[in-house]
């Protein structure tokens, strides 16, 4: 139960950062941008990131030549997969995600992202695993069937509490 308690208290502590504003002059930003692509370094994508996301000046979706360098590194979170995936998605349709906006996009397009949302979910990304069972639930992309999308939610939870 402690180790519980200390794991929320450094969760919010955590989350409570999220919230400052980020600022970062040009070159502060080019420097992040390049350490990203060139270095792949995982720190200053996660400050880039926070950037975009929590800076109203600037699309949070500029973040998405920057997830490349991560989607073929092997041994990374699982993360970068359904955060591309939502991120093209906002792009394609001004700023706004729906699962269901797969259905507009090429074949290509999707086949491409539901590759990268099944790459997510076996590395047991909690954001993944929903994608596809909304996918399922609504009958996007897969045949309808409500029943493997509650086994895919109930599994992922299993594997969670066992870790």
């Amino acid at each position: 139960m402690k180790i519980k308690n200390f794991t929320i208290i450094i969760f919010l502590s955590f989350c409570s950062c999220n919230f400052r504003e980020i600022n970062y002059t040009n070159e502060e930003l080019n420097q992040l941008k390049s350490q990203v692509l060139l270095e792949h370094n995982y720190s200053s994508f996660n400050d880039l990131y926070l950037y975009y996301e929590n800076n109203v000046d600037v699309n949070e979706c500029d973040i998405l030549p920057y997830l490349i360098p991560f989607l073929n590194k092997k041994n990374n979170d699982a993360y970068f997969y359904s955060t591309f995936v939502v991120c093209y998605i906002k792009s394609k349709f001004k700023n706004n995600f729906n699962v269901s906006y797969l259905d507009s996009l090429d074949y290509d397009e999707k086949v491409f992202l539901v590759s990268l949302i099944n790459n997510g979910v076996k590395l047991d990304d909690f954001s993944s695993v929903n994608l596809i069972a909304e996918m399922y639930d609504k009958g996007i992309y897969y045949k309808k069937n409500e029943f493997k999308a509650d086994s895919l939610r109930i599994a992922h939870n299993h594997k969670v509490r066992e870790k």
